[in-house]
């Protein structure tokens, strides 16, 4: 298996995508909608914080 790249790039795609998960919050949501924009958002900051080298 090969170990996954962290670098600038992928920092600022996820920071870009958290930025559009964010706005769905401006919308009707439902529990559905929740447990989504949770555990995206977690995988989201995971890759952050890997890129920045936290």
């Amino acid at each position: 298996m090969s170990k996954a790249v962290y670098t600038e790039r992928s920092a600022t795609d996820a920071a870009k995508a958290q930025e559009i998960a964010l706005e769905s919050l401006a919308h009707p949501r439902d529990e559905d909608l929740e447990y989504v924009f949770n555990e995206t958002n977690k995988t989201l900051e995971d890759l952050v914080e890997k890129a920045a080298g936290k």
